[in-house]
């Protein structure tokens, strides 16, 4: 197998992805870019009945995070799975409890353009290290704005009731599926927290234990 991996290495080797220098395989950036990765502090916004949702970002958004982020863009799935590489490595996520992962859903219209959701392909990476189940039951009922094309105060109202549960869940359905579980939230890009805050307040209604999120970036 290490040989295999040699001459994989050879054939097809991995570079850098902000600066495109030669790195070793299980890595995204190198020593340089990696270490001009913007810290953040956690944020803690109140996501009703009690809770408060802490949101943990692996960077600002900010070079090199910012290039990978835009690459949903450009349709590279390969660099939503290696921001979830990157919050894993650079977030307390693998120190905290997690029994399911709720991806931030994509309106139907963009994953009809795009083909796939980067925090969806994220969750799924995450899920592999993780163990924790990845649960769509959160869906987009309408199409906002990019909340990054928007100024601070409208961008509250923009995803104002854009979510909720699926259709189909009773509301039995709903107190087994969140009751007393540690529910994470997962996206690429924070800006304000409002997103992750209105996907929050439709699941603590159910009495979860916790409710927490992870993104690759966050404005600052």
């Amino acid at each position: 197998m290490i040989f295999i991996s040699h001459i994989l290495e050879a054939l097809y080797p991995t570079m850098c992805r902000h600066c495109s220098c030669l790195i070793s395989r299980e890595n995204v950036f190198c020593d340089s870019c990696q270490k001009t990765i913007t810290p953040t502090v956690s944020l803690h916004l109140a996501a009703g009945y009690g809770h408060t949702l802490k949101i943990h970002a692996a960077g600002a958004y900010k070079t090199p995070l910012k290039k990978m982020i835009l690459k949903k863009f450009s349709y590279d799935i390969v660099a939503s799975k290696q921001l979830a590489q990157l919050v894993l490595s650079y977030t307390p996520l693998n120190t905290m409890s997690v029994d399911m992962i709720i991806p931030v859903p994509l309106h139907w219209t963009r994953y009809a353009t795009r083909g796939f959701n980067q925090a969806h392909e994220m969750a799924k990476e995450l899920s592999k290290t993780i163990g924790a189940p990845v649960c769509t039951k959160v869906k987009r009922t309408r199409k906002t704005a990019y909340q990054s094309t928007l100024e601070r105060e409208r961008r509250k109202k923009n995803v104002h009731a854009a979510f909720a549960l699926d259709a189909s869940l009773s509301l039995e359905d709903c107190k087994k599926l969140f009751a007393g579980k540690h529910i994470l939230i997962v996206d690429d890009l924070c800006t304000t927290g409002a997103t992750l805050v209105n996907i929050a307040k439709i699941i603590t209604p159910y009495a979860p234990a916790s409710v927490s999120a992870v993104v690759a970036c966050r404005a600052v």
